[in-house]
């Protein structure tokens, strides 16, 4: 078989490759997002999770195994990874590139061109902002719990890191399953619909997410 051939089908199979990462990072997001707003909850409710994800049940002690807490960071880390790989080939490396998108953005105004242009713009920041949230969350894997997490949003500058990681994150999570939507809906009254139902949930999260950062810092500037 000759490239010309192979090469059509190698990009097939990376936008799907993006497309499953893109969707299971989401799902990922939204459930982290509601763990750590156990905070709202105090530090005994946050502490009762950290202690669940540790699997505390799985052990007579309560300690549970820091492993498994380790094992899901690596697992979030690969399909990060391979997001990255399957949607480099999108990226405008060259300044002849980026030229022309701009041209382009600002001559055909089209939701599914904004869409993709937000999710490069997020997804660039993304890049640096995961990657030393995981380091962070590796190191401090085995330690942490309530007071510790509200300590560092107050006193560390961890407020200020997640009131950048928190909308970059919902805003590219959100706008990727609005496009994963859009593509591989064949009716057009649910694309719509499902369009401004992400938006609506975008807010939620948003919301969800700030509120937890603010009490958390609250709470560390009070210790």
């Amino acid at each position: 078989m000759s490239m010309h051939n192979k090469f059509p089908r190698l990009l097939a199979k990376l936008d799907i490759w993006q497309g499953i990462t893109g969707a299971l990072l989401t799902l990922f997001l939204v459930f982290h997002l509601h763990l750590t707003g156990s905070m709202l909850l105090g530090f005994d409710a946050f502490d009762a999770v950290m202690a669940a994800l540790h699997g505390s049940w799985l052990t007579e002690s309560g300690d549970g195994y820091v492993a498994i807490v380790y094992v899901a960071i690596a697992l979030v880390a690969l399909l990060t990874l391979v997001h990255v790989l399957a949607a480099a080939r999108k990226f405008p490396w060259r300044w002849q590139q980026c030229a022309a998108l701009y041209r382009h953005s600002r001559i055909i105004h089209h939701p599914g061109t904004r869409l993709w242009l937000v999710q490069l713009l997020s997804g660039i920041g993304l890049l640096v902002l995961v990657a030393q949230h995981l380091i962070v969350v590796t190191l401090d894997a085995a330690t942490l719990s309530g007071q510790q997490s509200a300590h560092a949003m107050a006193h560390l500058g961890g407020w200020w890191f997640y009131a950048l990681l928190l909308p970059c994150s919902i805003v590219h999570a959100m706008a990727g399953i609005t496009r994963l939507w859009l593509k591989w809906c064949p009716i057009s009254e649910p694309r719509f619909l499902g369009r401004s139902l992400t938006k609506w949930f975008a807010l939620y999260l948003l919301l969800l997410g700030s509120a937890s950062v603010g009490y958390s810092t609250y709470l560390g500037i009070n210790l």
